[in-house]
């Protein structure tokens, strides 16, 4: 069975990099680094049967079970033969307090006779194993080495382990990546890897099994999936090999098939050093991680999922445009406030608000109209200047905020209507003169009588700016500009 999270969010254009990353990342260690592990545990195996290491190993264990009245245990229980070097080693290596002793020199001491063969037959067989990837980066409790926190989640031990991880990760990682960022999402992933390996260490110091695989990691995503997201509706493509579809469950509904998944591999996967302790660390951890990203972000994650409401912008200008058509303004004034408040900048319903703002010219909200569309107009000082010209024709008082005025000069300058633009600055000299803007205003319409050849307004803006706005920027160039 497949599922493949679908939302519109994920694409050519957004893809989930990191997951798709870290996929390729366990892939190429699988098939690249891991390639010939298989051989040179067979070979190590094969040493450990044949060199005579096997017989003092195993019968050292056997008496050691002997001694405390124990046996081995029944071999029906383990997919090997149980006349197999490979039985007698499985359970030793499991029994962590023998391994424990054996490693101390308490089981074969030094007082023993095969003590030196031993050592050089285990120091030898040690070395050979070791020249796997896998036995040089897995997590083994017992032997404490730092670096395989991390490097243990990106080893598996074969194809079908490798498959089997790889398609939940895309799952899971999918939904993470998108709903909470790559960055949080790629920091989840690596911190809960290490939290599942470092409750396993803990769980099982003693330990020789080693811990390999992205289980634990993605075991956490699991958790916190099942925390940010729960009930909540996903989109997913559902493959059975024979039936396909496109179909909504709930998010937590992905937690089960991965339960699922964990107790099949181990009621009928065999005898196996699966580490559930640190799935069920992973487990917890991604969902305390999700409870705390729930408290900091809110219900944020869920915005990815949250299916979007139908645009119904483009009808309710259609219903604005034929009020308007037929000369009921007020019809049309509460459709488009409400489009407005959707989209503040909507440039097309500022533009028919204004037409029918123009109809109550008496109204204040004709000024604040007229500051919005003339902010959202920003460079075209072409619909600028119109759409200023209209508003001076139907107001008695413009009461434009000081900042949309000023800018208005800069577009009827561009325009080469310099005389409004005169009348704009004049009128803020006289009555606002500490206005922030008039000394840009004044300059740029300076620099407009220059250019016509009107030397006489020109010197007379630069010779203001120089007297009123000394310390101005545009002070310093109108000195170098303005006639002596």
């Amino acid at each position: 069975m497949i599922v493949i999270p679908l939302e519109g969010k994920i694409g050519w254009r957004n893809p989930p990099i990191v997951t798709i990353l870290l996929i390729v990342i366990n892939c190429v260690v699988l098939f690249g680094f891991q390639t010939n592990d298989s051989v040179i545990n067979e070979e190590a195996l094969d040493f450990y049967c044949y060199s005579g290491l096997a017989d003092i190993e195993g019968d050292a264990y056997i008496n050691w079970l002997d001694l405390r009245g124990r046996a081995l245990p029944n071999p029906e229980n383990f997919d090997i033969d149980e006349q197999s070097c490979f039985y007698i080693y499985y359970c030793m290596i499991t029994n962590d307090e023998f391994m424990g002793l054996l490693d101390a020199d308490a089981v074969i001491s030094p007082f023993d006779v095969q003590y030196q063969t031993w050592k050089n037959l285990r120091q030898e067989y040690e070395n050979l194993r070791r020249q796997s990837f896998q036995a040089r980066y897995a997590l083994v409790p017992a032997e404490h080495i730092p670096v395989t926190f991390v490097t243990s989640m990106f080893l598996h031990g074969g194809i079908s382990h490798l498959i089997g991880n790889m398609i939940f990760l895309w799952i899971v990682g999918c939904i993470l990546e998108m709903g909470v960022g790559r960055v949080a999402y790629l920091s989840a992933y690596l911190s809960l890897g290490v939290f599942s390996s470092l409750l396993f260490w803990a769980v099982n110091q003693g330990s020789h099994i080693p811990l390999v695989g992205a289980s634990g990691a993605i075991s956490g995503l699991m958790g916190a999936v099942a925390v940010l997201y729960g009930m909540t509706r996903i989109n997913v493509f559902l493959s059975t090999g024979f039936y396909f579809n496109y179909v909504k469950v709930p998010a937590l509904i992905l937690l089960f098939f991965w339960v699922g998944k964990e107790l099949f591999n181990h009621y009928l996967g065999g005898p196996s050093s699966t580490a559930y302790m640190a799935h069920a660390g992973g487990l917890l951890g991604g969902a305390l991680g999700g409870i705390v990203y729930k408290q900091i972000m809110g219900q944020k994650a869920k915005e990815f999922f949250e299916e979007e409401k139908p645009d119904e912008t483009p009808a309710l200008l259609e219903q604005a445009r034929a009020a308007i058509g037929v000369l009921d303004f007020n019809k049309a004034r509460p459709i488009l406030e409400t489009v407005l408040e959707a989209k503040p900048n909507s440039l097309e319903a500022l533009k028919l608000l204004f037409v029918a703002e123009k109809s109550q010219s008496e109204n204040p909200s004709i000024h604040r109209t007229t500051a919005r569309l003339l902010t959202a107009l920003g460079g075209d000082s072409a619909a600028v200047a119109d759409v200023y010209r209209e508003y001076r024709f139907s107001v008695k008082r413009p009461a434009l905020p000081a900042g949309v005025h000023l800018r208005v000069v800069k577009a009827l300058v561009k325009q080469g209507r310099l005389q409004d633009a005169e009348k704009i600055v004049g009128a803020y000299l006289r009555q606002r003169p500490e206005e922030p803007g008039i000394a840009p205003a004044l300059f740029v319409l300076g620099q407009a009588y220059e250019t016509k050849g009107n030397e006489e307004k020109a010197g007379k803006c630069f010779l203001i700016l120089e007297r009123k706005y000394p310390r101005s920027q545009e002070a310093a160039f109108a000195r170098s500009r303005s006639p002596k």
